[in-house]
This record gives structure tokens, C-alpha cells and sequence, in this order.
């Protein structure tokens, strides 16, 4: 909740700190779905923020966060995912 609070209002280094200590939280305790989320809304920050090294990060989180959705049968969050991809993809080559 605090990174999407941060990333509303602008704070986007804050954020990419709190979604990162929400991926290992997550991760470490096996909580998938809430992983997947946090790896979607990490990477949209990811794309937005645009600092060095976020590009290859965006897309790291989105493959993590779609092949969970893929594992964990999460068809609400595939096609955003698969969205999310395309974009990352797009910001790759900018």
C-alpha cells in the first residue's frame, strides 16, 4: 500500500524502494498472487520512472509476474500482463 501511495503522489524512488521490500516479503513467503501483483505494479513504476537500469528491471518483474498468473491459473491479471509486456517492450526501445 505505501509504494502505491508513493507512487501516486509523485515519490517515485520511495516507491521503487516499498515495491521492492514488498517483492521479497512476497516472494520469501511464498504469497503468489500477491507477488504477481506487486511484480504488475512494480513494473508499470519501473516504466514510468525511467531511471538507468529500470528497463531491463521493468521487464524482469513483468515476465516474473506473468509466469506466476501463468502457474497460478490468475486469468484476471494474464491479459493485463501480457499488456504490460507489450509495453515493456515498447519502453525498451526508447
Amino acid at each position: 500500500m505505501l509504494a502505491l501511495i508513493c507512487m501516486v503522489s509523485g515519490r517515485l524512488d520511495d516507491a521503487a524502494v516499498h515495491f521492492q521490500k514488498s517483492y521479497e516479503f512476497c516472494t520469501d513467503s511464498a504469497y503468489g498472487s500477491e507477488s504477481a501483483q506487486t511484480c504488475h505494479d512494480y513494473g508499470s513504476l519501473l516504466m514510468v520512472r525511467g531511471n538507468h537500469g529500470d528497463r531491463e528491471k521493468a521487464i524482469s518483474m513483468v515476465d516474473q509476474g506473468l509466469w506466476l498468473t501463468e502457474e497460478l491459473g490468475m486469468d484476471n491479471l494474464k491479459g493485463s500482463f501480457r499488456d504490460q509486456r507489450a509495453q515493456a517492450e515498447q519502453f525498451a526501445t526508447r
